[in-house]
């Protein structure tokens, strides 16, 4: 198709579900990412927080 044909309503639609399910495809990746990087940042801080373990020697 070159820029001067029009799109049928039937290749319109098509164009614009595939499009959708594309950005939703997107979008889904992107919170998974966020998500994640959430998550194992919320991780790390409450392994921060915990108090540190002296191990104590015997004498």
């Amino acid at each position: 198709m070159n820029s001067l044909e029009q799109m049928t309503l039937e290749e319109s639609r098509d164009f614009v579900r595939r499009r959708a399910r594309k950005n939703l495809l997107v979008v889904l990746l992107l919170v998974g990412f966020v998500g994640a990087v959430f998550f194992a940042s919320f991780g790390h801080i409450l392994g921060e927080m915990r108090p540190a373990q002296v191990e104590t020697q015997p004498e």
